[in-house]
């Protein structure tokens, strides 16, 4: 990674949490972790089971901190599939709110001085420095008036991270 993360997230403790939707999120987050620490960074992950397992084989020296998923269920008929996740959005919006009031206590406990989320919506603070990887900016639906609906509660959430 040519760029200096610590360009976006100054400081020296910097939180950082995958989303727990599969493996793609703790490994994308493998070489992130490795430019932080190459800054002298002293990285705390927050993570689900699942993903901890991965990110500790890789650096098993630094601190974890448990931190519930989303636990998102797909339907196994293609058919049903956007109605299940549908269904599932109140309890969704709940575990980011959650998660938000997760993230403002470790801050203070932590001394956290920046943030990064890997798609995770409520991993942020509104008073430190909060970036989100995210590779879903345009949420296809099938439906042009669902996809509307999901590109607004998708922005509504990311414009709320520094960058």
């Amino acid at each position: 990674m040519a760029r200096n993360i610590n360009k976006s997230v100054s400081g020296n403790n910097i939180l950082l949490s995958p989303l727990d939707w599969g493996m793609g999120h703790a490994s994308r987050c493998v070489p992130i972790v490795q430019e932080l620490l190459n800054q002298n960074a002293n990285v705390i992950i927050a993570s689900s089971e699942a993903t901890e397992s991965l990110l500790k084989k890789e650096f098993p020296t630094l601190t974890f901190l448990g931190l519930p998923g989303y636990e998102i269920q797909y339907s196994a008929n293609k058919k049903f599939f956007m109605v299940k996740i549908l269904s599932q959005l109140p309890k969704l919006y709940k575990k980011i709110r959650l998660e938000n009031r997760w993230v403002n206590n470790i801050v203070q406990e932590l001394k956290i001085d920046g943030i990064v989320s890997d798609n995770r919506l409520g991993f942020r603070h509104k008073n430190i420095p909060s970036v989100i990887i995210s590779h879903q900016l345009q949420i296809l639906t099938g439906n042009a008036f669902l996809n509307t609906i999901a590109r607004w509660s998708n922005y509504f959430f990311l414009k709320k991270f520094n960058q």
